[in-house]
């Protein structure tokens, strides 16, 4: 990175170096570097045209006895504070650097011109070697293949990489230890499938024969297949479970040898899970298969239940369950619900016009009673009313 905004980047610097090397003697020689300091510094430099990018370049110049003389344990302590950023010991290092060096003017080169640039990003040589293979496989499969499988990776990426198993990273001492699982990031997985979408690939349900952890590509079907580990309760260890029992023939096949909590199997019956496994059953309902299946599972499940009482009133009434002989009861129960959450004064409920209407069509005149020119009942009047009217309700 550069040392300031605006300023050369170590690429650019790179490639103006790389199309005319004096350069690099030049800005050597503006730094106040003799002969023989240019020669010390070309075996750490002059490989990559003047700037130096990788760690061990960075380490072997430091350890130079014409140079800092640092001995290996500094020289990788430096290469800890320059790549992992370690920006509160930046100056000590930087100190140590200034007085080691043979002269002043190669003490502030080598930090301005050879660790400098590496402040923000380096990688060490057989990091960035791996990397290299990845880019030309990368840009193989992106150019030679199928689209389908490049799409499906980038789709991967983009949505936070639900990788099969944890990554791995490099710990304060350099050495490679396994992260935990990821928690998965629903927004970005939701914004990675618009945009792969929006390119005009398909991306399919989750299918329980065929879905794995992660996006997968189908290039039978010229599409994408949704990853497990993207769905609401579904952890790794649940995917293990589903592929080791593979293929399954149908919901009630799948809930014999793998049997799951209800949170998982409602997300994977939403997500499309058993669509293909159960369309006919949506044929010859005429209706979605995946609310077939939905209905299956949850009368295997669930407990019927063994009575219905009077607290499952409203809930019938929601659902349009209340057959036409009880329309008067159904009437009553809600009217009593506004009357109650609207028209309580004192012992009283006060009537409007529309509460007297719906009142004088049905009841008798005779228990209501008129004050301030209002027409009211009394609670206790209108209870046995409407308990008489749930009586027949209640059988």
């Amino acid at each position: 990175m550069t040392a300031e905004k605006g300023q050369e980047t170590p690429m650019e610097k790179y490639i103006r170096f790389k199309d005319d090397i004096s350069l690099w003697y030049k800005e050597m020689r503006e730094y106040g570097l003799t002969q023989t300091e240019q020669k010390i510094l070309e075996p750490y430099f002059k490989s990559s045209y003047g700037v130096p990018p990788s760690q061990e370049q960075l380490m072997k110049m430091l350890m130079d006895e014409n140079i800092c003389n640092f001995t290996l344990a500094e020289a990788n302590a430096a290469r800890k504070v320059v790549g992992k950023k370690q920006m509160s010991k930046i100056p000590e290092l930087k100190e140590k650097v200034l007085k080691q060096a043979k002269s002043s003017c190669l003490g502030k080169y080598v930090w301005t011109c050879g660790i400098g640039p590496q402040m923000g990003y380096s990688f060490s040589i057989i990091h960035a070697l791996a990397y290299s293979f990845i880019g030309f496989q990368t840009m193989f499969i992106a150019t030679k293949w199928n689209p389908i499988y490049w799409n499906t990776a980038c789709l991967i990426v983009n949505s936070g990489g639900l990788e099969e198993e944890s990554d791995f990273e490099e710990d304060e001492d350099g050495f490679i230890i396994q992260k935990k699982e990821k928690a998965t990031d629903y927004g970005k997985i939701a914004k990675a499938i618009g945009d792969i979408m929006s390119r005009g690939i398909q991306v399919s349900l989750v299918d329980i024969n065929k879905s794995s952890y992660s996006f997968k590509p189908d290039a039978e079907n010229n599409e994408i297949l949704f990853g497990m580990k993207a769905l609401s309760n579904i952890n790794g260890s649940t995917i293990d479970e589903i592929i080791k029992h593979r293929p399954y023939a149908g919901i009630a096949d799948f809930m014999a040898r793998c049997p799951l909590n209800k949170s998982a199997m409602f997300s994977l019956i939403k997500a499309g899970a058993f669509d293909k496994l159960e369309k006919d059953w949506g044929k010859e309902l005429h209706t979605d298969a995946r609310k077939v299946v939905m209905i299956y599972y949850i009368s295997k499940v669930c407990e019927a239940k063994k009575k219905i009482t009077l607290q499952n009133f409203n809930g019938l009434i929601q659902h349009d369950l209340i057959p036409p002989s009880l329309e008067l009861q159904k009437q009553v129960y809600l009217f009593t619900k506004h009357l109650k959450a609207n028209k309580k004064v004192g012992k009283y409920f006060v009537f409007d016009n529309v509460c007297e209407e719906f009142y004088n069509k049905h009841f008798d005149l005779e228990q209501l009673e008129v004050i301030n020119g209002l027409t009211c009942i009394l609670q206790t009047r209108w209870d046995k009313i409407y308990q008489n009217e749930m009586d027949i309700v209640r059988d």
